[in-house]
């Protein structure tokens, strides 16, 4: 698609960029907004270039990308100190050896990332293997499920889960795979555990978060390996649903690309509607009120979610 099919009209340059930015953290593919005006280059200010030659780095035009930083770092020398986009700094590094030596903790760290990339796909892809996947909604409370959800071959659970005894009749204890967001936002550490693998759920870590650096370094020395949701993945899913999709339903998304279907995957703790739309509802939290989350849109999750379990 056309960088103008996604953009529309819009002439005033400022307004033009600022939506062109709005749209990559939304998702949208960044080959077709890649082809940035000498008008919005004019205005943009040194963050918002270094967001610039981000989404060009992702689209693969290296050289590009780095005319973007260089023109950001002439606004503000340390700007990518501040915005360390892990993909931009891995690719303009072939191409300037001060950034190259300047960010070699990074680049290091970021060839293990890249390592762990695909494993998600190992682990789920052959359908013989029992996948449960735990959410948090409190709609199981009472069912005593939890021995039933232990059996599974793999069971994956998401951000600050609990397998406290009090739960684990109804949720089951094991876990093989976290889901967790990018910081401990709301979440405990989790140091002691061993996992086979981590996920990432939303915008890519790798390509998209300005400062996934910090993630790269807290999680280095965990052992586990950790993958973030391919870029199409979340887009499609995106689109599907509206605005941002929640953890949850983007891993179920993810599995269901991998095969093709949700066979012999048993799904627990998913229900939408339960939410009241302030924050979190969870099965381990009596009348806790957390800060706003992002604007799911549930009903249409719930939707989706209906759409893949049937297929």
């Amino acid at each position: 698609m056309e960088p103008r099919a996604f953009l529309g009209p819009i002439k005033d340059p400022s307004k033009r960029l600022h939506h062109r930015l709005r749209l990559w953290r939304l998702g949208a593919h960044a080959g077709a907004l890649a082809d940035v005006s000498p008008r919005e280059i004019s205005v943009a200010t040194e963050d918002k270039l270094v967001d610039l030659a981000a989404i060009c780095a992702e689209a693969g035009l290296a050289g590009k990308a780095m005319e973007f930083l260089r023109l950001a770092v002439e606004k503000k020398e340390n700007i990518l100190d501040e915005r360390r986009y892990i993909g931009l700094i891995d690719m303009v590094r072939h191409l300037d050896a001060g950034i190259r030596a300047k960010y070699e903790p990074e680049i290091s760290l970021s060839e293990k990332f890249r390592n762990g990339r695909g494993r998600f796909q190992d682990i789920v892809s052959d359908e013989s293997i029992s996948l449960c996947i735990v959410g948090n909604s409190p709609c199981e409370r009472g069912r005593g499920l939890g021995a039933f959800i232990d059996s599974h071959d793999v069971v994956i659970r998401f951000n600050d889960y609990s397998t406290a005894p009090e739960y684990s009749e109804d949720y089951g204890r094991k876990t093989d795979i976290w889901s967790r967001n990018y910081t401990y936002q709301n979440i405990w550490r989790r140091d002691s555990e061993k996992f086979r693998h981590t996920l990432l759920p939303g915008l890519s870590l790798y390509w998209r978060v300005p400062n996934g650096y910090q993630f790269l370094v807290d999680h280095a020395a965990s052992g586990n390996s950790a993958e973030d949701v391919p870029v199409r993945i979340y887009h499609n899913l995106m689109v599907r649903v509206g605005v941002p999709p929640s953890s949850g339903l983007l891993v179920l998304y993810w599995i269901f690309a991998i095969r093709g279907g949700l066979k012999n995957v048993s799904v627990f703790g998913f229900s939408m509607m339960d939410q009241n739309g302030i924050g979190p509802v969870r099965y381990f939290e009596d009348g806790v009120v957390r800060a706003k989350h992002p604007p799911h849109s549930w009903q249409r999750e719930w939707a989706v979610f209906n759409e893949l379990i049937k297929t």
